[in-house]
């Protein structure tokens, strides 16, 4: 199977689908302006997940603790669980694109699925 490449329409939908509380984000609009260049330039078109990903490590490095560190974080677990989802990427074809274990997609992907439907925890495990 070919390794995905990301367009900016992969990256709207990402967006839309994460429902971000943009006021929330952005201090009430304040910073819109700061988020939007951010995310045009994090999110660049005709990157790998591979590529994408060392983005989210470097900007994680750079902050390491905090809200924001956090928050690369999630944004990335979500960002693999859209591709896992809506990409029909099995967890061995998202191991070999992303370059992280399957044990720790599978990690990633199990928490998005038990915050979405925690009545499945059992079936889950």
């Amino acid at each position: 199977m070919t390794e995905l490449v990301l367009t900016q329409n992969d990256y709207l939908e990402f967006r839309n689908w994460l429902n971000l509380n943009l006021d929330g984000l952005t201090w009430q609009g304040r910073f819109k302006k700061e988020f939007e260049s951010f995310w045009d330039v994090f999110f660049e078109e005709n990157l790998t997940i591979k590529k994408l990903l060392v983005r989210f490590d470097y900007a994680y490095s750079q902050v390491k603790i905090g809200s924001l560190s956090s928050w690369f974080l999630w944004l990335r677990d979500k960002f693999l669980s859209y591709v896992f989802i809506f990409k029909n990427k099995t967890i061995g074809e998202l191991s070999r694109e992303s370059d992280l274990s399957p044990s720790l997609l599978a990690t990633i992907l199990r928490n998005y699925l038990l915050d979405e439907f925690p009545h499945l925890d059992q079936y889950l495990s």
